[in-house]
C-alpha cells in the first residue's frame, strides 16, 4: 500500500469475501469486496468467487454489456464523452460503491487472471473527474496547458482505505508506526513548483499551465502570484514543488464559503532527491517559506492529529470509516481525511466520508 503514481486502477480481479442479504429484497444482496460493498443480483455470487470490480469514479465505456447501467448511471461529460459513471449511491438502504460483476460475463478466462490483475485499459475504462472550475472573474478565463503534468514531479493520489486495510493493518509494525491525520479539502488540485533548472511553474492535476497574457485569467495562476509562490521558492533556495488545495468561489461547489481563492498546503516534494517530505519536515519547511513579511501566507490542510496510532484507533474498517465521518472548516460533512505515516514517506492513504459521497459530490 505503498503510495503510487501509475493510473488508478479502477478494474481490477478481487475475491469475494462474504455475501450479506438485504432486508425485504428478493433479487439483490450486498457483495463485500475487501473493503467495499456492492449490491448484487442475489445469487450471483458466493464467498470465494473471483468478480471484476469496478471502483467508484470508474467511467465505463458505452458497449452492450453495460446497457444494464444506462438508466442509472449514463452522462455524457465532457473530455470524457458519453460512458457509465459508477458513484457511491444507496439501494434499500443499503450503501452501494462500485459495481462488482462475474469474469464470465465480460468473457474472460479464469486461468490467465490472477487477484489485483489490472483490467482498466483493457477493458477501456476511464477516470471520472468533475470538470475543472472556471469562475467568472469579469475577465476571460483561459485553461492553457503548457504541456502533460511534469515528469519530474508526482501526483498525489493516495489510495482509499478500502483497497488497503487489510494489508495495512496485517504489517508486522503497524503498532509502532504514528500518522499524520489531516482534514481532505475539497478543492482542486494544484502544484506549484521550481525545478533543477530553476523553472518556476504551475499546474493543475494532470497539466502543467501557461501563464496567461493580456487580459486572459487562470485561478491557478492568478492564486500562485497572489501568494508569492515563486518569490517564497526561490528565497529558500530548493528545487521542490507544493501541493495543495485550491478553494475559492466557483470551486467544488465551495461548500467552505471562501469569498476569495486560497490554497492549502498538504504535500512537498523533494525534486532533487525524488521523494516527498515527511509530515514533521513539511510543516518546518512552510515555517521557512511563510518566513517574510509577504501576504497573505501559505496556508497549510488543518491537522487534526500529528501522532495518531493508526492500530489502535481503527481496528476494523467500520471503524476507519466512522472516522472520516466529520465536520469540515464549516461544512457539515467534511470530504474525508488523510493519513500520513511520519516515518516512511511511501505509506499514505485516504478515508473518504461516505456521507460526502452520497450528498455532496457531482
Amino acid at each position: 500500500m505503498e503510495e503510487t503514481f501509475t493510473e488508478r486502477k479502477l478494474a481490477t480481479i478481487r475475491r469475494i469475501k462474504a455475501t450479506n442479504p438485504i432486508a425485504n429484497a428478493d433479487n439483490i444482496e450486498v457483495a463485500i469486496v475487501d473493503g467495499w460493498q456492492v449490491v448484487a443480483k442475489k445469487g450471483e455470487f458466493k464467498a470465494g468467487d473471483l468478480c471484476v470490480y469496478f471502483e467508484i469514479d470508474s467511467f465505463l465505456p458505452v458497449e452492450e454489456r453495460f446497457e444494464f447501467l444506462r438508466k442509472s448511471c449514463f452522462r455524457v461529460v465532457a473530455g470524457l464523452g458519453e460512458g457509465f459513471r459508477l458513484k457511491t449511491i444507496k439501494l434499500r438502504g443499503e450503501l452501494s460503491q462500485g459495481l462488482a460483476l462475474p469474469l464470465p460475463s465480460l468473457c474472460l478466462q479464469l486461468d490467465t487472471l490472477e487477484i489485483g490483475y489490472d483490467l482498466t485499459e483493457m477493458l477501456r475504462v476511464r477516470k471520472y473527474e468533475a470538470p475543472i472550475p472556471m469562475p467568472n472573474l469579469g475577465r476571460s478565463m483561459q485553461m492553457l496547458p503548457k504541456g502533460n503534468f511534469p515528469s519530474f514531479m508526482r501526483r498525489t493520489d493516495q489510495e482509499r482505505i478500502q483497497n488497503c486495510f487489510d494489508t495495512l493493518v496485517e504489517r508486522e509494525d503497524i503498532a509502532a508506526l504514528r500518522f499524520e491525520v489531516t482534514l481532505k479539502m475539497d478543492g482542486s488540485s494544484m502544484t506549484v513548483f521550481l525545478n533543477d533548472h530553476d523553472q518556476f511553474g504551475v499546474c493543475s492535476r494532470n497539466l502543467e499551465l501557461k501563464e496567461p497574457t493580456g487580459d486572459a485569467v487562470n485561478t491557478f495562476w492568478l492564486v500562485g502570484r497572489m501568494m508569492h509562490m515563486e518569490e517564497r521558492l526561490r528565497r529558500v533556495g530548493r528545487h521542490i514543488g507544493l501541493q495543495g488545495a485550491l478553494m475559492g468561489p466557483g470551486i467544488n461547489s465551495n461548500r467552505e464559503r471562501f469569498t476569495q481563492f486560497t490554497f492549502y498546503l498538504f504535500a512537498i516534494y523533494d525534486i532533487d532527491q525524488q521523494h516527498y517530505l515527511l509530515p514533521a519536515e513539511r510543516v518546518k519547511l512552510l515555517e521557512e517559506l511563510n518566513a517574510d513579511s509577504l501576504e497573505p501566507k501559505i496556508l497549510h490542510a488543518p491537522i487534526i492529529e500529528a501522532g495518531f496510532d493508526f492500530s489502535t484507533t481503527l481496528p476494523t474498517i467500520q471503524a476507519a470509516l466512522a472516522y472520516a465521518d466529520r465536520p469540515s472548516l464549516v461544512h457539515p460533512i467534511a470530504e474525508g481525511v488523510v493519513l500520513k505515516c511520519n516515518t516512511m514517506a511511501g505509506l499514505t492513504f485516504k478515508i473518504i466520508n461516505n456521507k460526502y459521497l452520497l450528498k455532496c459530490e457531482e
